[in-house]
């Protein structure tokens, strides 16, 4: 965790962002702050060398909804 704090930080510096947005981006992935932000924060990241979380796609969402409802299905 603390890892991560300092990971922000440095993202937030570099990004002029919030470290709260900073933490959200690396949690959730950048889909999850606003648009300007996102491209600092992208920007920023890619010069730290880092790589940021990206959302499920379309189709592994739908894979984990069948499975879910696969094991409720069994269970139930």
């Amino acid at each position: 965790m603390a890892h991560t704090i300092l990971i922000a930080n440095q993202l937030a510096k570099l990004a002029s962002v919030s470290r709260q947005t900073a933490i959200k981006a690396i949690a959730f992935g950048l889909e999850s702050v606003c648009e300007q932000p996102a491209q600092r924060i992208a920007e920023a990241a890619r010069v730290l060398g880092l790589e940021l979380p990206r959302p499920p796609t379309a189709a592994e969402r739908l894979a984990e909804l069948v499975a879910i409802t696969h094991s409720q299905l069994a269970h139930g």
